[in-house]
């Protein structure tokens, strides 16, 4: 099984990982957003999806990259393996 800290580098990546990936805000230093890898509404292709708010549709942030992560392991419903 692999470590978490690899899938943190993993998903720090600029391919992600399976399907997610972390990355810093860039509007904001020191705070970090999880991406998903979904189907474009508009387009017959895939794209990144930052995680939303489900209330206000804003972005979530994350002060850590591993808040960042429990944040996609949440939203994937099933942990990184």
């Amino acid at each position: 099984m692999i470590m978490q800290t690899e899938i943190l580098d993993k998903l720090q990546t600029q391919r992600g990982y399976q399907g997610c990936r972390i990355r810093p805000d860039p509007s904001h230093d020191g705070l970090w957003l999880a991406e998903g890898h979904t189907f474009s509404d508009k387009a017959t292709k895939t794209v990144w999806r930052v995680l939303r708010d489900e209330k206000t549709q804003d972005y979530r942030t994350f002060t850590t990259p591993e808040l960042a992560y429990t944040a996609l392991v949440t939203w994937r419903m099933c942990d990184f393996s």
